[in-house]
């Protein structure tokens, strides 16, 4: 079973999704992974890493920020080594402050507007 599918049909041996490779390593369709976050119940922890999310664009970046966002089940996130969108970080904490115990954030360069970056006050 490919990982989507494993998302899609919320695999509960599926509590967490480590990506660090490249996204061609996980996934042929970037957009079938990002859909079939939307309707996971049961990721707890999420961590991307290295060499993944400086291989998307930044509209890819959104879109995945938005699904990780809606993990009902979401209790850590790690995020480290990108450049990012100040807003696309503050609208991922907003979305998860209310459910998710740890957050890591490491060695981001985040960039934006003045408005993008009042978005964390």
């Amino acid at each position: 079973m490919s990982l989507v599918d494993r998302i899609s049909s919320n695999d509960p041996d599926l509590t967490d999704i480590r990506m660090t490779e490249v996204p061609e390593a996980y996934t042929n369709d970037l957009d079938a992974l990002i859909a079939s976050l939307k309707g996971n119940t049961v990721i707890q922890y999420v961590r991307f890493d290295r060499d993944f999310l400086p291989a998307l664009s930044p509209e890819q970046v959104a879109e995945l920020f938005a699904a990780v966002g809606r993990l009902t089940g979401l209790k850590e996130i790690l995020i480290w080594h990108a450049h990012l969108s100040a807003k696309v970080v503050a609208d991922l904490i907003a979305l998860t402050k209310d459910r998710i115990e740890h957050l890591q954030l490491g060695v981001l360069a985040l960039e934006g507007t003045t408005a993008d970056f009042q978005s964390f006050a």
